[in-house]
């Protein structure tokens, strides 16, 4: 299953992981390949 995120769901995810990773990363990772 891969639920659908908003920018905001993201941005607060990517500032819980340590270490956290950059935008385009977290982007891409949401954006296309697993969707």
């Amino acid at each position: 299953n891969c639920p659908d995120l908003t920018v905001a769901e993201i941005v607060e995810i990517a500032g819980e992981l340590k270490p956290p990773l950059p935008h385009k990363e977290v982007f891409s990772i949401s954006g296309g390949k697993h969707g």
